[in-house]
């Protein structure tokens, strides 16, 4: 798993993986399904506050009379960096559940050896079971 601005790649046994093929993968494990699908929910969110993040930038510089209004301004400033910051936190949070949905698929796929110690079925003694 590589993140970087524009998103993140995930590899399985050094080929790049796509999205669908991800999708296929975690489907099979219920825990990194829900952090799959929250990163996404996520991602769109930041997206979306990235579009109005872009949307308060064009407003400020197709304004005509900047100096007139100063209320204006003010509203634009704060939604601008509101918005900046939405677009921060959701994009972190959504990287940081894709890392978590792939540790928990790759948690699923080591082996767990575990063995019990009974009764022997056949005669006295201690059985180990597997």
């Amino acid at each position: 798993m590589f993140s970087n601005f524009f998103g993140t790649k995930l590899y399985q046994d050094d080929e790049k993986l796509k999205l669908s093929e991800v999708n296929e993968l975690l489907k099979s494990d219920t825990q990194a399904n829900f952090h799959w699908k929250k990163a996404n929910n996520l991602a769109l969110v930041g997206g979306i506050s990235a579009l109005a993040n872009l949307g308060f930038v064009v407003i400020e510089l197709t304004d005509n009379k900047p100096f007139e209004n100063t209320d204006n301004n003010t509203v634009n400033l704060i939604g601008y960096l509101g918005t900046f910051a939405a677009t921060i936190v959701f994009s972190s949070l959504s990287k940081s559940e894709a890392k978590k949905s792939v540790l928990a698929y790759n948690q699923a796929l080591e082996k767990k050896t575990a063995f019990k110690l009974g009764p022997s079925e056949k005669g006295i003694g201690i059985a180990v079971t597997f």
